[in-house]
């Protein structure tokens, strides 16, 4: 997933400083699924310390509180793993953003 479209690179290629707004943007994007990433693991590390509190204070039989930490896990898990991976690909989608603005400067 592109945080820039070619759409929106279209209409930048005439405006002075635009390599600082599509830096802008990606700054943006970055900063938005960094927060996912880090709201997702301060979910999981509180959700498994609850559990590991009930099972500890009897409330919940072990069975019960992994199979409760499983489901917890992998779902919100999936978001986290989403995120990162987006995040991994984001300088590679950067610098294709950059050569497209380049090429579109130029014709």
């Amino acid at each position: 997933m592109n945080a820039v479209g070619v759409r929106r690179l279209r209409s930048l290629a005439s405006v002075q400083g635009a390599e600082d707004r599509v830096e802008k943007a990606y700054d943006w994007y970055f900063e938005r699924k960094k927060l996912v990433v880090q709201t997702v693991l301060a979910f999981l590390t509180a959700f498994v310390v609850a559990l590991v509190a009930a099972v500890v204070r009897g409330d919940l039989t072990l069975l019960a509180a992994t199979l409760i930490a499983l489901v917890g896990v992998l779902g919100t898990g999936v978001l986290g793993v989403q995120s990162y991976w987006e995040l991994h690909a984001l300088p590679e989608y950067y610098l294709e953003a950059l050569d497209t603005l380049d090429a579109l400067k130029r014709a």
